[in-house]
Formats: C-alpha cells, structure tokens, sequence
C-alpha cells in the first residue's frame, strides 16, 4: 500500500466497483446485496465503508486489533487522507484488491489504544475515539520535531480541536507544527527580525539585504508531492512580491528526509528552470554556503 500509496481491501476482488464510488453507505450496501448475494455479510459491509470514503477523510489504519488478554487493544501503524477532487480515485491491484488513492501522513512509531474494532474497516462516531486516535498522530510527530530555537514568536495552534471525520484536521495540525519548528530555526539563524510568517499568505518569509527567502511548508510524507504542490504557490507570491527574481530564493518544507529519486526530482526542475529551489525538513535546513 505504501508504495502504490493506496489503501485496500481484498474482499470481492473479483468484482469492478469503480461505477459505485461516491455513493453513500447505504445505498452502496443495497446495490452491493444485488450484486454479490452470495458473499459475506462482513465483505458486503467492508466494501460499503471503504467505497463510501471521500477527499480529505482521515484514515488511521490498524497493524492489528488482537486484545492482551481480556484488554481490547488496537495498534495504529500509520495515517493517510483520502486523495481526490469530488471524488476519490479507485483501482483494482491484482495483489491488493480494491484500492482508493491517498497521501500518507508522516511516518511514526505504532500507537496502542485501549479500544476494540477487530473488523476490517470502521467508521469512527465516537468523539472521544475520534480526538484520541486522530490526536496521537500530531503528538507523536511533535516529539520528534527539532525544538532547541528559542520562543521567539507566538506558535500556531498545534493541540487538540473539534474532531472531523473529514477534512485536513491532520494534515493542518501537522503543517502548523512544521511551520512553528522551522520558523524558530530561521529566527535562530537570521534574528526573529528578518523572518515574517503568515504575511501576505506565505508561509515563512526572510528578509535580508542580499535576498529574499520564501517558503511554503508541505504536509505530505513524499519530498517530491510536497515541491510539486509548493511550486506554483512559490513562484506566485514572488511575482507578486515584485522580488528581483536574482535576490529570491525558495525553500518547501516538510516533515520527510528526501531520498535519491527526491534530490533527481529536485536536480531536474534546478536545471530546467534554474530556480534557486531546495527542499528541507525544520531541522536539516541550512543557510546557503
């Protein structure tokens, strides 16, 4: 799933489903007793939540729900937002099955929950469950995130607020975050003089008598989603900074290290275009030499 960055389920892979995508839950599961009568009622009820996702749903998916003991137990191993315009894109993958594409959320390490959802696919109603596991995810990349700069500006919100099933709850509280870190790196190293956030909509911006720093931060777990979503967004508020295009320099920044294919990615827009772009996390980020 990680490498198809989809999620999926196996249960009536046989079946093409994609003229079902969009509908509601329950009309999905009375066109799916029509269609497949002779499958479980457990399958016909997966396939019902699964196909009733939709952009920006939150998804936390389970490495298992084994209970220790007589304790229920449920360990998340990963998060991801339903990708998608109107709709969510589905396929069906030979080895997975049915599939509706999504962006995962940045690595962490597995988080344990004292709940009980052994089936395949839940979704969640209740409010407390809702904040707790959704929650976890912001607080566990929080841990990891580079705090030694100094406080010297009010932080964006990062804690708890009202739980939605849908939406970018996750994926906001995660840019905050990231937004908040490198903004305390950049103050560290120009002064908290030099760097503005938020200002005229960009992220972070740094002012200094030889150039002008921009920086969109990204949320998605791959390097080369988040400089090709902050590109477009980079060069526009450049243009209309009416910056001298030899003065600017523009950073995206987010929560994953890049590996080789990243650094290509980057390497080919640099020598297409000859923007002065670098890709970074809060912590890696460093002045130009």
């Amino acid at each position: 799933m990680l490498e198809n960055e989809v999620v999926s389920t196996g249960f009536a892979s046989e079946f093409d489903l994609s003229d079902l995508v969009g509908m509601d839950e329950e009309s999905l599961r009375s066109e799916l007793e029509q269609r497949m009568p002779e499958e479980s009622g457990d399958a016909k009820s997966t396939l019902a939540k699964f196909l009733a996702l939709r952009p920006g749903d939150l998804v936390a998916l389970k490495a298992h729900s084994a209970p220790s003991g007589s304790r229920p137990r449920l360990v998340i191993a990963r998060y991801a937002v339903v990708r998608g315009q109107d709709l969510p894109s589905y396929c069906r993958i030979k080895e997975l099955g049915h599939t509706i594409a999504v962006d995962f959320l940045a690595e962490q390490e597995h988080i344990e929950f004292p709940y009980g959802y052994g089936k395949t696919v839940h979704r969640l109603t209740d409010r407390d469950h809702i904040e707790n596991i959704f929650e976890a995810y912001r607080t566990s990349v929080e841990a990891g995130t580079d705090t030694n700069a100094g406080e010297l500006a009010a932080d964006k919100p990062t804690g708890s607020i009202e739980a939605r099933s849908r939406g970018q709850y996750i994926m906001s509280r995660t840019h905050n975050h990231l937004q908040n870190a490198l903004r305390k790196r950049l103050e560290a190293l120009y002064g908290s003089a030099a760097v503005e956030q938020e200002h005229n909509y960009i992220d972070l911006a740094v002012w200094l008598d030889a150039k002008t720093i921009l920086v969109e931060v990204k949320s998605s777990p791959s390097p080369v989603t988040c400089v090709r979503e902050a590109l477009g967004q980079l060069l526009y508020y450049g243009y209309r900074l009416s910056c001298n295009p030899r003065q600017l320099r523009f950073v995206v920044a987010g929560p994953s290290e890049p590996a080789s294919a990243d650094h290509k990615y980057l390497e080919y827009i640099r020598n297409l275009t000859g923007l002065p772009i670098v890709y970074c996390t809060p912590s890696t980020y460093a002045p130009e030499e």
